[in-house]
């Protein structure tokens, strides 16, 4: 069993990146296969996009964790993003979440 040298919270796309240069490097196991899958089906933006909006969110007070899960869900609505936020313990106004919907569209609008 390989030594964990460091662990970090990833995206959906940024995970999808990872597994897609291995399987350009070689075969994947079932599993990383069947998550390969997953990830192309639920990926909502690029990896590149979503590192650009996970910081921006960060940069507006949203905690690392919750940024996360803003990109792998891409809320369309206020009230999607409401949901999402609802557990982070902040309080955020109706402009905020305009604000933080808007940057969705902007960098989760299309795939590239």
């Amino acid at each position: 069993m390989p030594e964990v040298l460091e662990k970090t919270d990833l995206t959906i796309p940024e995970a999808l990146e990872i597994l897609r240069k291995r399987a350009s490097e070689g075969e994947l196991s079932e599993l990383q296969t069947r998550a390969l899958t997953y990830l192309e089906t639920f990926a909502k933006c690029s990896a590149d996009n979503a590192r650009k909006l996970v910081q921006e969110l960060e940069e507006r007070g949203v905690e690392r964790e919750y940024a996360i899960m803003v990109v792998n869900i891409a809320p369309q609505t206020v009230d999607e993003l409401r949901t999402i936020l609802a557990g982070s313990g902040k309080t955020y106004t109706p402009e905020e979440l305009e604000e933080i919907v808007g940057l969705v569209a902007k960098y989760c609008g299309s795939q590239e």
